[in-house]
């Protein structure tokens, strides 16, 4: 009757162990994966049109292209961060206008930012993970059948 008890006791700690890892693994893939910001940019958010206005004043002096994305440092030293239409003849008409304003710019590309030794496993990561997952669900329920028909055979 205590070893019964003692069991029920192990399966129930089992249980909790299993949610705790649980959410542990999920903290901490948050914490490794974090949510990209909707700008990857330093400096507050400005309106193209206010860009374009301190453009032609001449209070801009430094910026960087990164896709559609320009960051850059005015005169005042205050940074900026906007967003473009992703047309090209745009982008090019914004480039013409920088370089006549003498505007120093530097062009990345739009993930520069990503090691590539870490990119490749991480791009696979979510699919490892659905398959771990299928694989842990699908051992709990064939050890399950098996409880089931060992116990049907067994009468």
């Amino acid at each position: 009757m205590v070893r019964a008890a003692m069991a029920g006791w192990w399966r129930v700690l089992g249980r909790v162990s299993l949610v705790v890892l649980a959410l542990v693994i999920v903290i901490g893939l948050i914490a490794l994966f974090p949510p990209r910001p909707l700008l990857n940019a330093t400096g507050p958010q400005v309106a193209l049109s206010d860009f374009l206005t301190e453009l032609d004043a001449g209070l801009v002096r430094d910026v960087v292209l990164q896709g559609p994305v320009i960051t850059g440092i005015l005169s005042t030293g205050r940074t900026f961060a906007t967003y473009t239409p992703t047309d090209s003849n745009f982008m090019d008409i914004i480039v013409q206008r920088l370089m006549e304003k003498g505007v120093r710019i530097i062009a990345k590309p739009e993930d520069s930012d990503v090691n590539p030794l870490l990119h490749y496993p991480l791009a696979w990561l979510p699919l490892l993970l659905w398959i771990l997952a299928f694989r842990f669900v699908g051992v709990r329920v064939t050890h399950g059948a098996d409880q089931v028909a060992a116990r049907w055979f067994a009468d």
